[in-house]
């Protein structure tokens, strides 16, 4: 039941949102949804590539076709032993189907939709980043020293996070009674809560992205692949 209402969540979100906001006055970007997709739609790109590199041309492909990109489901492809398996990435152009839409939970799988965000601010701070936001529809945390702000919507609530100057602003929730808080925190913490997003900025750099100190651990048998020396 969970699950059923999370996708009837997300979904209205992704139909108002796509129909209602143009990228006239903003920036075009992605925002993600984990463990998700569309089962249906009307090109596909699919490649032996690294997963960061196929996900770099799906969202290029949406930036080049905006009137035929809404978004794209994407499954990345895993190591297996000296090379990467197949990525993929079907693109979406319009959510409905005689009055239902394509949509499924898929834990391989993430979903990535296209919408407008600050001009301004989306090139000074996310302007190399894929996505933007990872958002979490139906959840909300319990985070400490939030701030209330005055947002529009759940795009403006991701807009003021952003151009937030107090303070590194690491996650945003946008509660079902439409008021925005924004934090310096992030956390892996959620709960289930009817119609609130928590939605965490892909955007920070470096030290930036926690707040505190970041540490190194030592893990064994392991290895990154297709590393460099820099």
């Amino acid at each position: 039941m969970i699950a059923m209402a999370q996708a009837v969540t997300l979904l209205t979100v992704l139909q108002t949102f796509n129909a209602q906001r143009t990228c006239e006055s903003g920036s075009p970007v992605l925002e993600r949804y984990s463990k998700s997709a569309f089962n249906k739609g009307y090109d596909m790109i699919k490649s032996d590539l690294s997963p960061e590199a196929v996900l770099s041309k799906c969202r290029e492909h949406c930036n080049v076709n905006p009137g035929l990109c809404t978004g794209f489901s994407f499954k990345p492809g895993k190591w297996i032993g000296t090379r990467w398996e197949d990525s993929s990435c079907v693109f979406s152009k319009d959510k409905f189907i005689q009055g239902g839409i394509n949509y499924e939970r898929a834990y391989e799988m993430e979903y990535f939709n296209q919408i407008c965000l600050n001009r301004g601010r989306m090139e000074e701070v996310c302007n190399n980043r894929t996505y933007a936001f990872t958002v979490y529809p139906d959840m909300e945390v319990v985070l400490n020293d939030t701030s209330i702000v005055q947002a529009r919507d759940r795009i403006d609530c991701m807009d003021k996070c952003l151009a937030e100057e107090r303070f590194t602003c690491r996650s945003a929730i946008y509660d079902r009674n439409g008021v925005c808080h924004i934090s310096r925190f992030s956390s892996s913490n959620m709960k289930s809560m009817r119609g609130s997003y928590f939605m965490e900025n892909e955007c920070l750099h470096g030290l930036s992205r926690c707040e505190g100190f970041t540490q190194y651990i030592m893990e064994e048998n392991a290895n990154i692949v297709n590393s460099r020396v820099l």
